[in-house]
């Protein structure tokens, strides 16, 4: 197999930049990334305490987490390895963790690499890695340790595998189907059925495409030993948790149950199109022009899952992630088949993207560099970009503006793909520039961090707890995920009409302070309030028995 390694690396080379601008940010904030991280934190605690085989059913605050398969936190504990709860502080375990993430990336980087040489050579496997590892969705999900990140690496390594077995010949056939069951097995251990979609889905329609090689009746034999072998890998586990927690179907179904009011419209997904900056106008012609070659299966690929997924009335930007390989394989043999075309179309839009390039780097540097000025005249609140000194910002900017030049030069010649290699440059040395300072900023700062930390420090070594009305949706009233991760303990919850029953009273208690029937219940059994606060979800107050001193 070509896999034209030398382009691979280039791509890799030019990505990189913007792809560890922001892998170290400051705290963690995004919801999901909160959930992935501090369920391995829970569960990597438990380890700690002895409980050998915790990896098997990771956790979340003494619940069982199953309705997420184990694999991020599987990776997550490996990467743990070696730390002990006495020295390992959360930002060790999120540095970590995130670094798993940056290499899961890179993985998809390799595989889109693979694929773009299976359907549009060399040329491909050299453009369609360059396109996505500098989209903004990329340099942005770069940042934060997430399933989304995990699932993307192995559906697109399922895909490269299995597109090589359809395009192939002999025997080793097999082994291709093989190693893409293997790949889907374990995406399936990463959040479960929705990887078939991500996979079995698009693969289902190009196994009737004519380019393919084989006849259909071994492309289907092929695509239904790769399902069987991705269930054996992940059977497992799906084994184990059944035979060992209880309420298995409910927990699993909280995955696919929408719990919003309000349902996101069908065409939420259009909003990728931005998204995937600077690449925007090259998309929007592909979705009309035959790519040279068999890069279209591409367009199969992505269009097949983007109208799936649009179908559900819960969307989430980061559901969409797996695509992005898709898209950049799309985008990257729409450039190739231009080429050389003169269209007035082409031109034009190029022409458009140039300038926007041209003209939009010395705004973000005049925005960077004058923020004491916007916050001076009441235009911004805060610095939003912080940690780069004047220099770098001037050095980026200049790179970036010999990036564009060369962007209209190659225009003006019809080379769009020499084009898309200089604008790939222009997004890493700025996209990359801008993420790590904006991660820097009050956006990538847990801002009750300081009060969380204090009372840790306060409840060190006496039992906690928070109260929480039986009859409510527990996320209504359990404290904020962020505030667990750095409290860096279990708090488990309390019903307020079993508090008087118990026979030891935890030492402290956690209950929302705009609930006076709560904190009123608290106070007939002795407890007294210690301190008030915010968590970043609801009002808080720490109460303490009057009995301890």
């Amino acid at each position: 197999m070509k896999t034209g390694w030398l382009g691979m690396v280039l791509a890799l080379a030019i990505s990189l930049p913007g792809l560890v601008g922001s892998v170290s940010r400051s705290d963690t904030t995004a919801h999901m990334e909160v959930l992935s991280v501090a369920s391995s934190q829970f569960t990597w605690m438990r380890l700690q305490e002895g409980e050998a085989d915790a990896w098997l059913v990771p956790s979340w605050n003494e619940r069982p987490r199953i309705h997420k398969p184990p694999l991020v936190v599987w990776a997550n504990l490996a990467a743990w390895t070696g730390l002990s709860r006495e020295t390992a502080t959360p930002d060790v375990l999120l540095y970590r963790a995130r670094w798993v993430g940056f290499v899961m990336v890179i993985l998809t980087l390799c595989a889109t690499a693979w694929a773009g040489n299976l359907l549009g050579g060399r040329a491909l496997s050299f453009l369609a890695p360059l396109i996505f590892g500098t989209m903004f969705i990329t340099l942005k999900q770069t940042s934060v340790a997430t399933y989304d990140t995990h699932l993307m690496a192995w559906t697109t390594l399922c895909m490269a595998a299995a597109l090589q077995a359809l395009m192939g010949r002999g025997s080793r056939g097999v082994g291709w189907w093989c190693l893409a069951g293997v790949f889907l097995g374990l995406a399936l251990l990463t959040k479960g059925p929705v990887a078939l979609l991500f996979t079995i889905a698009p693969l289902l329609l190009m196994v009737w495409l004519p380019s393919v090689r084989l006849p259909v009746g071994r492309r289907l034999l092929g695509l239904l030993f790769l399902v069987l072998v991705a269930f054996l890998v992940a059977a497992p586990w799906y084994s184990y948790i059944a035979m060992t927690v209880r309420d298995l179907k409910a927990n699993l179904a909280t995955e696919y149950l929408a719990r919003r009011e309000e349902n996101q419209p069908f065409w939420y997904y259009l909003g990728l199109l931005g998204l995937v900056f600077p690449w925007t106008l090259a998309l929007i012609p592909s979705l009309g022009k035959r790519p040279r070659g068999t890069g279209w299966m591409a367009a199969v690929w992505a269009l097949t899952v983007f109208v799936l997924m649009s179908i559900p009335g819960a969307k989430q930007q980061r559901y969409i992630v797996p695509i992005l390989p898709a898209m950049a394989l799309w985008i990257g043999a729409f450039l190739l088949a231009s080429d050389g075309k003169t269209s007035r179309l082409a031109r034009g839009l190029f022409a458009v993207h140039a300038w926007l390039l041209t003209l939009a780097a010395p705004m973000i540097a005049g925005f960077v560099l004058g923020q004491p000025v916007w916050i001076s005249k009441g235009w911004i609140d805060a610095w939003e970009i912080v940690g780069l000194s004047p220099w770098v910002i001037l050095g980026g900017t200049l790179v970036a503006l010999m990036a564009a030049v060369m962007i209209h030069r190659a225009g003006r010649a019809a080379r769009y793909s020499s084009g898309a290699v200089w604008t790939a440059l222009w997004m890493s040395i700025l996209g990359g520039m801008l993420q790590h300072g904006y991660e820097r900023s009050h956006h990538g700062h847990y801002r009750y961090r300081a009060v969380t930390e204090e009372i840790h420090a306060i409840t060190t070594g006496a039992t906690i707890a928070y109260l929480k009305p039986a009859e409510a949706w527990w996320t209504e009233h359990e404290p904020d995920e962020k505030f667990f991760f750095y409290m860096q303990r279990v708090i488990p919850p309390l019903d307020p009409a079993a508090l008087a029953g118990l026979e030891s009273r935890p030492d402290y208690l956690l209950a929302r302070d705009d609930l006076e029937e709560v904190r009123g219940v608290a106070a007939s059994l002795g407890y007294q309030p210690v301190l008030s606060f915010h968590d970043g979800r609801r009002p808080r107050v720490l109460l303490k028995q009057g009995s301890r001193r």
